[in-house]
């Protein structure tokens, strides 16, 4: 269902208006940030691995192909468990009070909804539904929306097996660069290994285990 996108936005980009009204792109009441779920992805090495070559692949988004019976390994993977990481990395890498939200907007490709599915559960974000990349940083750009940051699930033009994020800082007011994905793609990597090695010992990945920050 569709809800009303606030008057100050549109006054300020009104060549948005018709688009994010179609798309029912939330508003800031529609918004409401809860606390990080639980992580449903313990990580292994696969997923470390996959991190690692999302890392070095990366340039001011993260793009890879999603391993599916076509494309069971591809040579730059992004399955949701990394998704997972990377959500988690970025929240972190915000730095932001644990109140503030993300929003994560996502295109109708297949695999779509369950990499921002597994992003919201790393980073505690909410879902924004279908999106366009314009309209996820409109919502980041409204004052008192109490957003840290946003992510769109998109990889453009690319075929179809492939996907991406997209991630947006409030605090800068602006995408990612190039420096600053790979900042939080470094950071996704050590989180998820330091993970996989706690789980190894018998440790503190579990069920229970959230954001803690």
């Amino acid at each position: 269902m569709s809800v009303p996108f606030p008057p100050a936005a549109v006054r300020r980009r009104p060549y948005l208006t018709s688009l994010l009204l179609l798309l029912g792109v939330p508003s800031v009441s529609a918004l409401s940030f809860v606390s990080p779920p639980s992580l449903p992805y313990p990580p292994d090495a696969a997923v470390v691995a996959s991190l690692g070559l999302l890392a070095s692949s990366s340039g001011d988004d993260v793009r890879g192909i999603v391993p599916s019976p076509a494309h069971p390994r591809p040579s730059n993977p992004l399955p949701p468990a990394a998704a997972l990481w990377i959500g988690r990395a970025f929240r972190s890498w915000l730095r932001c009070d644990p109140s503030m939200g993300v929003a994560v907007g996502r295109d109708p490709r297949v695999s779509s909804p369950s990499i921002a599915a597994a992003f919201r559960a790393g980073c505690g974000g909410r879902d924004a539904g279908l999106s366009t990349t314009p309209s996820v940083l409109e919502w980041l750009l409204q004052e008192g929306n109490g957003g840290a940051g946003a992510a769109m699930v998109t990889a453009s033009h690319l075929p179809g097996e492939w996907n991406g994020i997209k991630l947006f800082s409030g605090g800068k007011g602006r995408g990612l660069n190039r420096t600053e994905v790979a900042e939080v793609m470094a950071l996704a990597v050590q989180l998820a290994r330091e993970a996989s090695e706690g789980t190894a010992e018998g440790g503190a990945f579990g069920e229970g285990d959230v954001l803690d920050n």
